[in-house]
């Protein structure tokens, strides 16, 4: 009985087994398959993901379900990922036996054959591939199962083959009037507007002016707009003035008609909807009338659309204006703007003078909560819309505690800055192609006030597969994406003028920061049609960029002076480490010498420095003074790419006053690098009595003229314990590496 029993089970177990084991051969053979099929059913989700994103879902079960899809989406990805890495290194692997194959000969090919390593070796490496091909097999077929249960729950409550509900995206329609005593900033970009709207202009200048207010939202633009509508001598300026909120789409009739409905109406009773018969009645009232027209909220870059409005506004009077608001310059280009006004955020005082007259009921408030609402306003990063919001948001909440839990809140979590500050910033989000979302929102991971750089943000763009591989230039397509989010005004600073840059420089306030001790100074990447209007640009910035006396470490990177001689460069007598780098334009050295604490100096990279004289020393003539020149350096690094000549006092005129100058006292580490034309090295070097060592790489003059006993340089230098040229030691501790 019992072995009828145990033998039952051996056969169960056996079948079991045997089952277990067709499976796991069917999902290693047929992977390739399965892989392909996967690949589809990406294509596919992609698809639903791009169309649920465009149509931006409303429905919280629809939206569950699609964030499933997306996390297999996201699996999926994986897999396949894994699977191409195998492939190519599998592909790599075959290429390079079969070099070694082609490369032996026959006797070493037999032994080869007959070896217990190779064989051991190949052996090794199928049963990995087995492996992986089983894992991934395993991995698709988990997926499937995911997949098929996804598709499942959509039964519950939706049908993805009927239209979706949407988000209903609210767009608010703006109006002319606005209250100037409660507008608090903007003096100069108003006055830069006015300017512009009353500006008679030259008698050649038949066509009306556009001019444009460009920024992200929430920065006041259609306030700007409305204050200079308003504005009294714009009143009496402009025989006729009309206001229009455009917003998205641009429905050509319904514009055409709020236009119509500005003007005074030839006919009160007159009904007219046909688009061609507005623009009629529209042209006939405003020809030869100087006009003002403020199109506000303005989207399209459609120039069809905009087409016919422009060509009937041509018939008005001479130093008739167009005003439009915008957020994206593209919009402002395509619009024929000759004026853009760009808006920057506000200053944090401007932004706390806006949120304490809204959140704070009297004196005695402000004064209980000040340093709290303080906190709060400059969360706000300079946005009036922001600052507003919670200023409603606090108007009611008098006690500490609860101010304090707004401080420490994360505000995007806030329902009332959601609805208040973030719904009108979605727009711009909502209107993005969906690979551009994807791009957009991969920015969201990096640090708050994360600094990008176009090229390195393209490449990471690139490498995370946001861009199409389709496309026959990824970089381009890339790039053409930052520069569509850039006119889009979703980076901000991005192509400011000269004055903006050393204005903003100047705002910064680096020498007021006591405890700043490390500062970089990246002026960024710049092509060739930049670089001139870059020079003049660059000095004034960094003449602008004063650090506080403190300071301990300074790179500056990038720069395009000739000059990098800053007017509080010689009183950062705390400075240790100094570090200049990409400086194509450089012609001289500033008195570096003259730095009493530094300790390390890099210098590489420069396109134009042919010298390095007394100058770089700080001194003017040998016997001055007494005098030491460096007195702390220890590690000093040239990379002067087209240094001829390095002089100490070599030259110079002897005076009868007998002084003594110390140059050096303390340098440890000399290195030199790329100085591909320098023929010699400064006398002084004979006189480091702590210097031990040096480096001379890729200076073909220089390291013939330093040969260990015969070079020209050789007397200079030999004193020197370790020697590197070449990246090989021709002297270490004082012995060549023979000895």
């Amino acid at each position: 009985m019992v072995d009828a029993m145990v033998s039952d089970l051996v056969d169960q177990l056996v079948s079991i087994i045997a089952q277990q084991a067709k499976e796991e051969i069917k999902l290693i053979v047929g992977v390739d398959e399965e892989v392909q099929e996967l690949k589809h059913k990406l294509r596919i989700i992609q698809a639903v993901l791009d169309d649920a994103e465009e149509g931006q879902v409303k429905q919280h079960v629809v939206k569950h379900w699609l964030a499933q899809l997306k996390d297999a989406y996201y699996e999926m990805d994986d897999v396949l990922d894994s699977w191409n890495t195998a492939r190519i290194k599998s592909e790599i692997e075959k290429e390079e036996g079969k070099s070694a194959d082609s490369n032996a000969t026959p006797a070493v090919k037999k032994r080869k054959v007959c070896s217990f390593l190779s064989s051991s070796s190949r052996y090794v490496r199928q049963k990995c591939n087995l492996a992986l091909r089983r894992d991934i097999g395993h991995k698709i077929k988990k997926l499937n199962e995911t997949l098929d249960k996804i598709v499942k729950d959509k039964v519950f409550g939706f049908d993805l083959t009927r239209q979706l509900e949407v988000v209903s995206v609210d767009r608010p329609k703006t109006t002319a009037f606005v209250d100037a005593s409660n507008i608090i900033g903007r003096d100069n970009n108003k006055a830069n507007l006015l300017s512009s709207l009353l500006d008679t202009g030259s008698q050649e200048e038949r066509k009306p002016r556009v001019i444009s207010l460009v920024g992200m939202g929430g920065l006041g633009k259609t306030t700007l707009a409305q204050l200079a509508y308003n504005d009294p001598r714009v009143m009496a300026h402009f025989e006729q003035r009309m206001w229009v909120c455009v917003s998205d789409p641009f429905d050509q009739c319904r514009v055409a008609k709020a236009i119509y409905q500005e003007l005074p109406p030839k006919e009160p009773d007159k009904n007219i909807t046909e688009l061609q018969t507005l623009l009629r009645e529209i042209c006939d009232m405003i020809r030869d009338k100087k006009f003002l027209i403020v199109l506000d909220d303005v989207w399209t870059e459609d120039f069809t659309k905009w087409e016919p409005f422009k060509l009937v506004f041509e018939n008005g009077a001479q130093g008739s204006r167009i005003l439009i608001t915008t957020r994206n310059n593209r919009v402002a280009k395509m619009m024929g703007s000759s004026h853009m006004i760009n808006l920057d955020v506000l200053p944090n005082e401007e932004c706390w003078l806006i949120f304490s007259k809204i959140a704070f009921s009297n004196e005695d408030q402000l004064q209980y909560l000040e340093d709290l609402g303080r906190q709060l306003a400059n969360k706000c990063k300079g946005l009036p819309l922001a600052a507003k919001t919670l200023g409603s948001l606090m108007h009611n909440k008098t006690s500490r505690e609860q101010w304090r839990d707004i401080v420490d809140s994360s505000l995007w979590e806030l329902e009332d800055v959601e609805r208040g500050v973030f719904a009108p910033l979605y727009l711009s989000y909502y209107d993005l192609p969906s690979p551009m979302k994807r791009c957009f929102s991969y920015c969201a991971t990096f640090p708050k006030d994360y600094i990008f750089y176009k090229n390195e943000l393209v490449v990471l763009w690139m490498a995370q597969g946001y861009i199409d591989s389709k496309e026959k230039n990824m970089e381009m397509k890339a790039e053409e994406y930052f520069e569509v989010l850039a006119m889009r005004s979703f980076f901000q600073d991005f192509g400011k003028d000269e004055n903006d840059d050393v204005s903003e420089a100047e705002n910064a306030q680096l020498k007021k920061k006591i405890y700043l001790r490390h500062l970089i100074l990246r002026f960024g990447l710049f092509t060739e049609d930049e670089r001139d209007e870059r020079m003049k640009n660059d000095v004034l910035t960094l003449n602008a960029l004063e650090p506080h006396p403190d300071l301990e470490i300074l790179g500056i990177v990038c720069y395009l002076g000739t000059t990098v001689y800053p007017n509080w460069m010689m009183s950062l007598t705390k400075l240790k480490i100094l570090t200049l780098r990409v400086f194509p334009k450089l012609e001289s050295l500033p008195p570096l010498g003259k730095l009493p604490s530094l300790e390390r100096l890099r210098i590489s990279y420069t396109g134009s420095l042919k010298k390095v004289g007394v100058e770089f020393l700080g001194i003017e003539s040998k016997n001055k003074k007494d005098d030491i020149i460096f007195p702390r350096l220890k590690s000093l690094l040239f990379g002067l790419t087209t240094l001829e000549e390095w002089i100490g006092f070599e030259g110079m005129r002897e005076d009868e006053d007998n002084g003594i100058t110390i140059i050096m006292p303390r340098l440890q580490q000399l290195q030199i690098h790329r100085c591909k034309d320098l023929k010699s090295l400064p006398d002084f070097l004979r006189t480091t009595p702590l210097l031990k060592e040096l480096e001379i790489n890729d200076c073909p003059i220089l390291s013939k003229r330093c040969e260990r006993g015969i070079g020209e340089e050789w007397p200079k230098i030999s004193h020197i314990p370790n020697i590197k040229i070449d990246w090989k030691y021709v002297q270490r501790d004082g012995l060549t590496p023979s000895d």
